[in-house]
């Protein structure tokens, strides 16, 4: 029902997406131990959706009675250097996972998967708008500057 290279292919993007969680959830800490409260909350918020996004391929594999692939989930980095680091690995990462689910509906083409290729079109979808959303916060983040009014501004 589902090629090995697919069901390994969306265990990967569980994965991924249960790694972005931890990296908001550990920049969510950093942001709120910094008292910056209004990026705490937003970071929180990704970290939340982060998470609904991993049950999308699970979903659709346990209706295939298959059981996702629990993996190891590399730790995210815990420290960072400003609000505005974070704004700018923000959306390093953003595009790094929408190269993954690039790489995902490629494959599901390829190989002519068109039930998974509705999956792949979910995240593509999900990352257009995490795109937008990630340029946004840089767009405010180089226009409010380094300063302290402007970053509270940000915040």
């Amino acid at each position: 029902m589902i090629s090995e290279n697919l069901k390994q292919l969306l265990n990967y993007r569980i994965n991924q997406e249960e790694y972005s969680a931890r990296l908001y959830h550990a920049m969510h800490l950093w942001l709120d131990t910094r008292g910056y409260a209004g990026a705490g909350a937003l970071y929180s918020k990704f970290e939340t959706e982060e998470i609904i996004h991993s049950h999308i391929a699970q979903e659709y594999l346990v209706g295939l009675n298959i059981q996702p692939d629990i993996q190891a989930i590399e730790a995210p980095p815990n420290d960072f250097g400003s609000l505005q680091d974070i704004i700018y690995k923000t959306l390093e990462h953003e595009k790094k996972i929408t190269q993954q689910c690039e790489e995902l509906g490629r494959a599901t083409l390829k190989e002519m998967d068109l039930k998974v290729f509705s999956i792949a079109q979910k995240y593509i979808d999900i990352q257009i708008h995490e795109i937008e959303e990630s340029n946004n916060l840089v767009d405010m983040a180089n226009n409010y500057g380094q300063e302290r009014v402007g970053i509270m501004l940000l915040d």
